[in-house]
């Protein structure tokens, strides 16, 4: 460097850039020039923000300073050599840290516990579900007809919210829609007879509400 600077006083100029910065990682450039305007040579550096202890802070002024060391190797002022041995230890450094940001950010913390799967119903029993489509229960074909005859029952009495508000009994049409939307996996299981039962209380219910004939 003590060489190169006494060699700039006359006949090169040392000019850096910061030619990209996207938050991840940065790329410095540095070009030396000559007297006339023409480029003699030159270097590029790329870091990645947060690894090592140097880039935790100062990525972009690591990358500017590696950037300068090329440019003078391509002079034959730093060894005669492209890239330094730190460089080359530095490749694995990066491959990791890109290959840990491609990582999903996966939460461990005690109050962002992951979401449980739902469960998988035991052979030969029926998913029961709300109208939101939260599972209540597993039962057995019949239990499963029964429990949701009785509970088309219940939301067609439904007149008012947990706020104590009025429930329109479009609203509460809709509620049956969707119920018997979020059941059809355990109705199509069911034996016709028992399907038949469900259809029938499904639009029994419906017309209590003020549905018209056809409409489901």
């Amino acid at each position: 460097m003590a060489l190169f600077c006494s060699l700039s006083q006359a006949r090169v100029a040392l000019v850096t850039s910061i030619r990209g910065d996207d938050g991840e990682r940065v790329v410095g450039k540095a070009t030396i020039i000559s007297k006339e305007g023409l480029t003699v040579g030159s270097g590029l550096a790329e870091e990645i923000r947060g690894q090592g202890n140097v880039n935790k802070t100062s990525a972009l002024e690591n990358a500017e300073t590696s950037a300068i060391g090329r440019a003078l190797a391509s002079l034959g002022l730093h060894g005669g050599s492209y890239a330094s041995a730190n460089e080359i230890a530095a490749v694995q450094r990066k491959e990791k840290a890109i290959e840990q940001r491609k990582k999903p950010n996966i939460s461990v913390h005690p109050l962002d516990p992951e979401p449980e799967p739902e469960p998988e119903s035991e052979p030969g029993l029926l998913n029961l579900r709300t109208h939101l489509g939260k599972t209540l229960a597993e039962l057995d074909q019949s239990e499963f007809a029964e429990r949701l005859t009785k509970m088309f029952a219940v939301y067609t009495k439904t007149d008012k919210d947990k706020e104590g508000n009025p429930v329109e009994p479009r609203k509460v049409m809709t509620f049956l829609r969707e119920l018997k939307e979020n059941n059809a996996e355990g109705i199509e299981a069911l034996s016709e007879p028992l399907r038949e039962q469900i259809d029938k209380a499904y639009l029994k219910n419906l017309r209590s509400l003020g549905a018209q004939n056809g409409e489901q």
